[in-house]
Parts: structure tokens; sequence; C-alpha cells
């Protein structure tokens, strides 16, 4: 018969695995800020050889820091909602690096769970909230969680109706903005996806790739803004 190991010696375990992946985040993050002063003494003007990747889904992270070294954010406040568990986000890096303040606001349940679980949540300043995002209400999220004016950067990626929610917020003025567009939907042309309240990428069609909006669209409402 086979018996399970004392309780002390499984939570001893699971404390070393703990201290193990905090060493492992502070290397990475040490790797970004080594790259972020590269990208901040390097000249060009060049988008893509800017591109690292820390905790960003791709090169979004060095975009970023590109962005920051050369537009004047006066307040280092982020909002950020389709994050997922946060292990992949565009403001990770900001908030452990740079020591920026946010709200992420996330509408699977589990993914908030495991989200308010990890060290970052108690160790940075960090607001998580569990919402499923619509136009109607996503003014009223950021301003019951203290986000008006002013912030630093606005990160939308909800696979959905990123053009009808970017088209709503009124009470944040980011001076950077990240959203996902749909480039199926060409370069040329103002396109979305109608809106539905309760759009699900996975249910608006098999192929998963009817969502969002056209890059021409986003940049409109910017203009607009």
């Amino acid at each position: 018969m086979r018996l399970l190991p004392p309780i002390s010696a499984t939570v001893a375990r699971l404390r070393q695995l703990l201290v193990r992946l905090d060493r492992l985040d502070r290397v990475i993050v040490a790797v970004g800020r080594i790259e972020a002063r590269q990208v901040a003494a390097d000249p060009s003007d060049d988008l893509c050889a800017h591109e690292f990747r820390v905790f960003s889904q791709n090169g979004e992270d060095g975009v970023i820091q590109f962005l920051l070294s050369r537009v004047n954010v006066g307040n280092k406040r982020f909002v950020e909602f389709g994050v997922g568990d946060y292990s992949e986000a565009n403001t990770r890096f900001l908030a452990l690096h740079d020591h920026w303040s946010g709200l992420v606001i996330e509408g699977n349940s589990r993914d908030v769970t495991r989200l308010k679980r990890d060290s970052t949540f108690w160790r940075y300043d960090i607001t998580v909230v569990s919402a499923f995002i619509t136009r109607e209400k996503i003014d009223h999220l950021l301003a019951d969680n203290g986000m008006t004016g002013e912030i630093g950067l606005l990160s939308i990626d909800v696979d959905g109706n990123d053009y009808w929610i970017f088209d709503a917020i009124s009470v944040v003025r980011p001076a950077i903005v990240i959203i996902e567009y749909n480039h199926r939907f060409g370069p040329n042309r103002a396109v979305t996806v109608p809106y539905d309240p309760g759009f699900r990428r996975d249910r608006a069609h098999y192929s998963h790739i009817y969502y969002g909006a056209s890059l021409r669209a986003l940049c409109l409402v910017a203009e607009r803004k």
C-alpha cells in the first residue's frame, strides 16, 4: 500500500517551487530591463526594430518601451482588459519593470481566480476585476475602480466588440492605445462586426476568424477621439 507524503512535506515542496518561480520571474524581468535600455538608446523610429517580448504575446513589450521613450506620459497608470490569467499581457512588464499601477479586467472567472493567486497582485499596485465587458458598462467599470481622466496606456483585446468598446470609452484619456485588429478585413476599409453585447468569437463563426475590426476602422475612432 502506497502512503501519501505528509502534508508538511508537500507544503515545503510547494514553497520551494514558488521560490524558484519567483527567481525565474526576476531573471525574465532583468533580461527585459537590458532590452529596454537598448530600445531607449536606439535612435531608429522603426517599430519592428524595437520589438521584444517579456510577458507580451508578441513584441508589444518592446514597442511600448519604444513609445514611452518618445511620448510624454504624465500619469503612469494603465488599463488592460481581455488579459486571460495575465501570464501573457501588454501591461505586466510595465508593472514589474516601470512600477506603473493599473486595472485589469477579465471575463473568465477561472482566469481571474488564477490571476488573483499570482504574487504580482500583492507585490504591485494592480486591481483585478471580474466582468464581461460591454459598451454599455465599460465607463462605469472604469470609474467605479478609480480610472478616470488621463492615463498612460489603454490595452483592448476582447476578440469581438473591440471597436465598439473603444468607441464607447469616454471617462479616460490614454496617451497610448493598443488594440488588436483583424488583418483579414484588410488595411483600407473601415470594417467591424456588428455590435452584440453577448458576442463570443467561438460562437460567432466556426472558423473563429470572424471578430473585431479593421485597422482603418480603429484609426478613425482614434482620430475622432
